[in-house]
């Protein structure tokens, strides 16, 4: 345990090893202002709680250059404030294990570093305005989570290969996803749970095997200037109000811009193109809005007659 303010440096993580015993953390910081770097953290127990490293109710700790390797959470932030982790990898071998997690945690940075394998690659639960940065997720079962997370950024992580979805909002509001690349996943991006007021600027989202960018009972997102393609659903919202997509282009998927169940959508200056089935599909009581937006009007299709389409085009 490191209880007081040290700098602790190990000659690399391919040399310097710390073993766990397979029973709680690897090693745990409880004190503010600990850099530690250059180290393997492996082998922690079992239970929810264990972790390679651990930083507990501590503030202004830096990780760098470290390996998680086979533990419970490879990197756990709990209770813990400006801190950063970066330029670091994570893998585990066990199925329900967690990368990087970050718990009842704000202003944190966690940036450039690799994740594969294990249940999760980055999560945050209950964790508010930390910044998730230029990270790249692969062969996971969950890339980048926020659960009852707000005012977060997550901007300019590559996520691909991951079985569920790239990137995963529930339950979490205010928060800037921008300028990620999302591709060969489940899912691109999954806005879920009264996942509101969020924004999705500047995404690549390509060939993704379901949706491509799926919005479920979240209300008031913007979608601005994302590329969509190649995914079965290129944008499918469902249940859901208030959403703007505008400066966005949707290609190349079975449905380009699917939306059902009572669902308000508006789009604007967007391009719709190339659709195996439909540029756009309306079921069950929902109304989109065109302004501006370019589509191929034999691929749309008004399933019900309480759907509506709007198109108006302005010089």
């Amino acid at each position: 345990m490191v209880n007081r303010t040290l700098t602790i440096q190990g000659a690399s993580w391919t040399n310097t090893t710390i073993d766990g015993g397979g029973v709680g953390d690897a090693m745990t910081i409880t004190a503010d202002w600990v850099n530690v770097s250059g180290f393997n953290v492996t082998n922690s127990g079992s239970t929810i709680n264990d972790a390679g490293i651990e930083i507990f109710s501590s503030e202004h700790c830096t990780l760098t250059n470290m390996m998680g390797w086979d533990n419970y959470n490879d990197i756990y932030i709990r209770f813990s404030s400006n801190n950063t982790v970066q330029s670091s990898f994570v893998y585990s071998s066990r199925g329900i294990s967690r990368g990087i997690y970050l718990l009842n945690s704000n202003n944190n940075n966690v940036s450039r570093n690799n994740a594969s394998h294990g249940m999760s690659s980055i999560n945050l639960a209950n964790s508010n305005n930390n910044t998730v940065w230029n990270n790249t997720i692969w062969n996971t079962t969950y890339g980048i989570g926020l659960w009852n997370s707000h005012g977060n950024i997550i901007a300019h992580n590559i996520a691909y290969r991951v079985n569920q979805s790239g990137i995963t909002l529930s339950q979490s509001t205010n928060n800037t996803v921008n300028n990620n690349n999302c591709s060969d996943n489940g899912k691109g991006i999954t806005l879920s749970s009264s996942s509101n007021n969020n924004t999705l600027e500047n995404n690549s989202v390509i060939s993704n095997t379901a949706q491509g960018i799926f919005l479920s009972r979240s209300n008031y997102t913007t979608i601005y200037n994302c590329s969509v393609s190649d995914s079965y659903w290129g944008i499918n919202i469902w249940d859901s109000i208030g959403n703007t997509i505008e400066e966005t282009e949707v290609s190349n998927c079975e449905y380009n811009i699917f939306v059902d169940e009572d669902t308000v959508t508006n789009l604007i200056n967007c391009t719709l193109y190339n659709a195996t089935q439909r540029d756009i599909y309306l079921d069950d009581n929902a109304t989109i809005h065109l302004l501006n937006t370019t589509f191929t009007k034999t691929k749309v299709q008004l399933v019900d007659t309480n759907s509506t389409l709007t198109v108006q085009w302005y010089l």
